[in-house]
């Protein structure tokens, strides 16, 4: 069985396997015709079970990397992995972006699972933030002038599936390396450190529960006066990421890229998505009548301003376990109060300035909503030409 075996390893990893894999049909691979594909082996390579579905899943990743949904390189790990890598491996990278790697050393694996139960308890935690700052920022309405229609509970749907997949890539990325400083610095409160991981376990719970608001009066405005703070957070983690955090990453990024990680395409889509998505439910999904009455601007800019504070308090409190910063750029800035009273400062002034900036978009589509609506009225009332 062993010399089987080992022969079956080198048959698979020899060049005229990879040739025979590219000139056999899918079709080969489907119900009862995978027995014909068993039979081209020898016998002792019909012994070794065990390496079918090795070759099976390289088959199914080469036909996938033609489709852009694994890269090349994620082929050759199917060589190296057995059965039930196989399936983690596949079922990591349906994705559009290749984020798996299987590099890791047994305590960054071990990190790297302490960073995903984290992540989890975090969007637990996140949901009750999310409930005590819609208790905090919504205005209190009576009446319930909902509309429902299947078309904008649809639309909300598919907004609630792709904050959820852009939480989940979040949660996929391959944790830091032991090596790097990022690996010390998520070691006590993990992911949880960086704003971004605050952004989008936010929306995907503002965007879950969007879908469900028409079910109660109570959650409908809750969710409509939220709907400004939510459009705040995400647009000020897509300024400052862009403008901050970006270009000091390109190291990590072209080392990832080695690797065969799409760290930097997976990067610009979880910071440059969030903002569209809060703009489309803020301007198109939300009723405008519901959200004119359940929007407060003062409240909104306390709370954007307000968190501001709290997320400095928060790195600092993870710097005293740590000794670390999430970010390079704070190193700059050091401890000196001085640097951070300005940071803190100036960070405020863009928060604020970004909640009153959406809260203009509010507003304009409110005067287009009346003039619309004012149309409608003079239309109606014209009187008819005899």
């Amino acid at each position: 069985m062993g010399t089987a075996r080992c022969q079956t390893t080198e048959w698979f990893k020899a060049p005229h396997a990879l040739s025979f894999l590219n000139t056999t049909k899918c079709s080969q691979f489907s119900g009862a015709k995978r027995r014909s594909f068993v039979s081209p082996l020898s016998a002792p390579q019909q012994v070794a079970h065990v390496h079918i579905r090795t070759l099976l899943g390289l088959r199914l990743a080469t036909v996938a990397s033609k489709h852009v949904w694994l890269k090349p390189s994620c082929a050759q790990g199917f060589l190296k992995c057995g059965s039930r890598e196989v399936k983690s491996t596949w079922a990591m990278d349906r994705f559009p972006l290749s984020v798996y790697w299987t590099g890791f050393s047994a305590d960054e694996n071990k990190h790297n699972r302490k960073l995903r139960s984290m992540d989890m308890l975090g969007l637990l935690a996140f949901v009750l933030a999310y409930c005590v700052i819609s208790w905090g920022v919504s205005r209190r309405i009576q009446d319930n002038p909902w509309k429902k229609s299947c078309l904008m509970c649809f639309a909300r749907v598919l907004l609630a599936l792709a904050c959820t997949y852009l939480f989940t890539l979040a949660v996929l990325l391959p944790s830091p390396v032991e090596a790097s400083a990022s690996f010390q610095a998520t070691a006590v409160f993990g992911r949880s450190i960086y704003l971004t991981q605050h952004c989008l376990a936010l929306l995907t719970t503002h965007m879950s529960l969007s879908c469900v608001a028409p079910l109660s009066p109570k959650l409908l405005w809750h969710t409509h006066g939220v709907a400004l703070c939510a459009s705040a957070l995400s647009a000020f983690v897509t300024v400052q990421y862009f403008s901050i955090v970006y270009d000091s990453r390109n190291k990590q990024f072209d080392l990832w890229e080695q690797r065969g990680v799409q760290l930097k395409e997976a990067a610009i889509l979880l910071h440059a998505a969030p903002y569209p998505i809060c703009i489309v439910d803020l301007l198109l999904m939300k009723d405008i009548k519901i959200l004119d009455a359940a929007t407060s601007l003062r409240s909104s800019c306390i709370f954007s301003i307000g968190y501001c504070f709290v997320y400095v308090a928060f790195i600092w409190l993870n710097f005293h376990f740590t000794h670390q910063w999430p970010y390079g750029f704070l190193e700059d800035l050091d401890q000196d109060c001085l640097k951070w009273s300005i940071a803190t400062a100036f960070w405020s002034f863009c928060a604020g300035a970004l909640t009153c900036t959406n809260y203009l978009l509010m507003v304009l589509r409110r005067a287009l909503h009346h003039a619309k609506w004012h149309g409608r009225q003079m239309t109606t009332s014209a009187p008819t030409e005899v």
